[in-house]
């Protein structure tokens, strides 16, 4: 549903996409985070296959989807969110420019 959304997207902004993945995609789960967001969401008591097996269905659905929702977020000047949430910084939904405390991340 994620590439299927992407491409409405990327045609309503008028931005060509390519039906073969691109190769200037960055990484953007590192195995570490990988973790972080397994060992949250299994405390939210979210039952997961194995590690192994969840890092490979998840690559296979990533390659999908992740070329386009890249080309997106270069033609909207946007970083892509992380997975996993850096320690001590808040969103910058939480936390204004006139709010005091914290770094606010993407600024």
């Amino acid at each position: 549903m994620a590439l299927y959304a992407t491409r409405d997207i990327l045609r309503v902004c008028n931005t060509a996409f390519t039906r073969t993945p691109s190769l200037d995609v960055p990484e953007s789960l590192s195995p570490e985070d990988f973790k972080t967001v397994c060992d949250h969401l299994r405390r939210a008591g979210v039952r997961l296959y194995a590690e192994d097996e969840s890092w490979i269905r998840l690559e296979e659905m990533r390659r999908l989807y992740e070329p386009y929702v890249a080309t997106l977020g270069r033609q909207l000047r946007m970083d892509l969110a992380p997975w996993a949430h850096p320690a001590g910084v808040k969103d910058n939904w939480v936390v204004t420019k006139w709010q005091s405390g914290g770094t606010v991340l993407g600024h």
